[in-house]
């Protein structure tokens, strides 16, 4: 069923790397099969098809969130099937639009073979439609270690030199999940046309005034965690990291029944290292491949902590406070640009006590600020907006609406 209205009369957008859950699969085809039909996010992840086996292709559920969200932002009708894109005629779609993650590089990290595919699988399909593109939710990869001075890879310049070459004799746009990335591209020379705009994920709940509401639900998390006798219904978002450890004590001590751990990355395995999760009947681990789905199974839970962010997304997008571990860089941009409650994390061998990890968090409920959030994100959806009317894609109701409120009050 389609969860957001499409025009369907209007001339179609070409899409790539967006989630539309209504777009017909074929539950017989192989993953190659689906592949070849243009069916998939990049090089090894799914979209408009996914693999029916967690961790069959390598597979992190978390790109369908922001894959997800830029569907959401959109009522143009939208042609997904590459292969349908790649072969039609030059006036067929009005624009290009795409959506990406975390895949540009700085000098003198190793170089990711992954990230290096993902940027050739937009190429082709940039260099071949010749229409205007808007590409959405380019970030920076986990291994920058300090944005004010790292510089783009020779492979990351190269990349955007094409957009920016693109965008010179066509038109269009580019939008950085945070201000890491689009000052990477700035200080190499990517200025016009090229912003920071959050990730899309940021508006699969369009409702007017939800960080009023989520300040709410921060100010009781909060009392419920200061008293220690009180359970909660936890949901731990694992990464393969030390910090699975310190959450799993914390899911453990004050988890109640109905708590769960969300996988969203074959990694995520590694807390079984830690704690034997299976074994404990309050907790639950689950996989979700279905997005309404993964938002039902949250929906019901008292916070959500750990360092994914899209996990995190999900949750807020179901009005569920989220504490969000930042483990480097990559998350960090994304906290800041969208105004989210985060705990900065170093990785560390030695355990972080349940007591700290419990005062770190109300320290981010206390410096989450709701109106600010609010007020940013009327700021991000105005620019949205903005985007898609230059290229004549129509921009989704809600999102319209909140470009122009914050809460009740019309700007």
């Amino acid at each position: 069923m389609e969860l957001f209205g499409r025009h369907e009369g209007y001339q179609a957008i070409a899409a790539v790397g967006i989630f539309d859950p209504s777009y017909p699969r074929i539950a017989a085809w192989s993953y190659s099969r689906a592949k070849e039909a243009g069916l998939i996010l990049g090089q090894d992840q799914p979209s408009a098809w996914e693999a029916s086996k967690f961790g069959a292709q390598g597979s992190n559920l978390g790109n369908l969130v922001w894959g997800f969200g830029a569907h959401t932002l959109v009522a143009s009708r939208l042609e997904h099937n590459r292969t349908k894109i790649m072969s039609a005629p030059r006036d067929e779609f009005l624009a290009l639009y795409i959506a990406q993650g975390p895949i540009l590089e700085v000098k003198g990290t190793e170089s990711d073979v992954e990230l290096r595919l993902r940027e050739q699988y937009v190429l082709e399909v940039v260099l071949d439609v010749e229409r205007p593109m808007i590409v959405l939710g380019i970030g920076i990869g986990a291994a920058v270690a300090n944005c004010s001075t790292a510089e783009l890879s020779d492979g990351s310049m190269d990349f955007l030199e094409k957009l920016k070459s693109r965008i010179s004799m066509i038109g269009g746009f580019v939008g950085f999940r945070g201000e890491c990335g689009a000052g990477l591209a700035h200080r190499a020379g990517f200025r016009q046309g090229f912003e920071a705009m959050g990730c899309p994920s940021l508006f699969i709940n369009k409702k007017v005034g939800l960080g009023r509401r989520l300040q709410s639900r921060y100010s009781t998390l909060k009392l419920h965690l200061l008293d220690e006798t009180r359970s909660l219904r936890i949901g731990l978002l694992c990464d393969g990291s030390h910090l699975d450890r310190d959450l799993s004590e914390l899911l453990f001590l004050r988890g109640a029944v109905g708590s769960v751990v969300l996988y969203q990355d074959p990694r995520d395995d590694w807390c079984q290292e830690y704690v034997q999760l299976s074994n404990e009947e309050n907790v639950k681990t689950v996989a979700h491949f279905d997005i309404e789905r993964w938002r039902e199974a949250v929906s019901g839970l008292d916070l959500v902590i750990g360092p994914r962010i899209h996990g995190s997304m999900i949750s807020i997008s179901m009005e569920v406070p989220v504490i969000t571990f930042s483990i480097d860089a990559r998350i960090q941009e994304m906290c800041e640009m969208m105004r989210l409650a985060c705990v900065p994390y170093q990785e560390s061998s030695s355990p972080l006590p349940v007591r700290a990890i419990i005062e770190r968090m109300i320290q981010a409920i206390n410096k989450f600020n709701g109106t600010e959030f609010d007020y940013q994100r009327q700021a991000l959806a105005e620019r949205y907006v903005s985007v898609f009317k230059k290229y004549r894609i129509e921009s989704q109701p809600e999102l319209i609406e909140l470009a122009r409120k914050v809460d009740s009050v019309v700007l």
